[in-house]
């Protein structure tokens, strides 16, 4: 697997804390990354923050490139209740993440 030697970051696709982005303005910016070579976005479902709307950057960047390398997951205080099973939190937060980035 070869990336490229630059990554560009997804936290401003989630809308929060960035002024004013227009999702074409995103879309885009990742094509003109793509047109510079850049292979590696970087994403998380975090991105966004749970006020605004967690997992947006995640939707635009899947309507922008299939080829998505790499994702990260958040995983709530309030899912680690006593006796919570891991491997269904992260398949739950991975099902989300794959659907917003329009992937399987």
């Amino acid at each position: 697997l070869k990336v490229s030697r630059f990554c560009m970051g997804g936290c401003p696709m989630g809308g929060y804390g960035w002024g004013n982005v227009q999702e074409q303005e995103l879309i885009d910016a990742v094509h003109t990354a793509l047109d510079q070579g850049v292979t590696f976005f970087d994403t998380a479902e975090v991105y966004g923050n749970v006020l605004c709307y967690e997992g947006h950057n995640e939707e635009i960047l899947g309507k922008a490139v299939k080829d998505f390398l790499a994702s990260k997951l958040h995983i709530r205080d309030n899912e680690l209740t006593p006796g919570y099973d891991l491997y269904e939190v992260l398949k739950k937060h991975l099902a989300a993440s794959m659907k917003r980035l329009g992937t399987d």
